[in-house]
C-alpha cells in the first residue's frame, strides 16, 4: 500500500499545465537518428496535460522511499553503477531509478509517466519543427561548446533511453498527469 504524503502532494502541485494540441513530432534533420524513433515527421494531436519542470530530484525521491519503504530494482539486484562523486553524504543511500521504480513513484505521487509525444510536445515549446528547443542555432558557451555529435543529442527529435534493466547516474525520470475533470482552467502555456 502507498501512503499519500505531504511530499507526494508537493510533486503534483509543482507540475506546469499545458494545453496541448497538433504539432509535427519527429525530424527529417539529416543529422538524425530514424532508427530511434526520430522520423519520419507525422502530425500528432496530444491532449491538455501537466509535466513536471525538471526531473524527480534526489529529495522527491528519497521522500518517497521514507514514506513507503520502497526497494529499488536496483538495490534488489544488489548493484548499481553511480559515480560516488555525483551524491551528497544525505543521498548516498537512495539508489538511481529502473524500469519498475518510477511507476512506484508514480503511484505513490498520483502522477504517470508522459507519452514520447507529450514529451515532445513540451520540448518543443510551441516552435515548429525547430532543431533546438530554443531554435535551429547551437548557442556557443556552457555545455553546449561539446564536440557536435554529442550536441546533436540536445535536439528535440533526439531520442535518448536507457534499458529496462539499467540504471545510469545521468538518467532520470519526469512525470505527468492528466487535467481533473473540468480541470482546463488555470492553462499555463499553450503550444501547437
Amino acid at each position: 500500500m502507498l501512503l499519500w504524503t505531504p511530499a507526494a502532494a508537493r510533486a503534483v502541485r509543482d507540475l506546469l499545465t499545458l494545453a496541448g494540441g497538433r504539432f509535427l513530432m519527429g525530424t527529417e534533420d539529416p543529422d538524425g537518428f530514424p532508427a530511434d524513433g526520430e522520423g519520419p515527421v507525422r502530425q500528432e494531436v496530444v491532449g491538455a496535460f501537466r509535466i513536471a519542470p525538471t526531473a524527480v530530484t534526489n529529495a522527491q525521491f528519497a521522500s518517497f522511499v521514507k514514506a513507503t519503504g520502497h526497494v529499488t530494482e536496483a538495490e534488489s539486484f544488489g548493484f548499481s553503477f553511480i559515480f560516488a562523486g555525483f551524491l551528497t553524504d544525505a543521498l548516498a543511500t537512495v539508489s538511481p531509478a529502473v524500469a519498475g521504480t518510477p511507476r512506484a513513484y508514480c503511484a505513490w505521487s498520483g502522477t504517470r509517466l508522459f507519452t514520447e509525444a507529450e514529451w515532445e510536445f513540451a520540448a518543443r515549446g510551441g516552435l515548429e519543427q525547430k532543431r533546438y528547443p530554443w531554435g535551429d542555432e547551437l548557442r556557443p558557451g556552457g555545455r553546449h561548446m561539446c564536440h557536435d555529435s554529442y550536441c546533436n543529442r540536445y535536439r528535440v527529435a533526439a531520442r535518448t533511453r536507457n534499458t529496462p534493466d539499467g540504471s545510469a547516474g545521468s538518467i532520470g525520470f519526469r512525470v505527468a498527469a492528466d487535467l481533473p475533470v473540468g480541470g482546463a482552467a488555470g492553462i499555463s502555456r499553450a503550444a501547437g
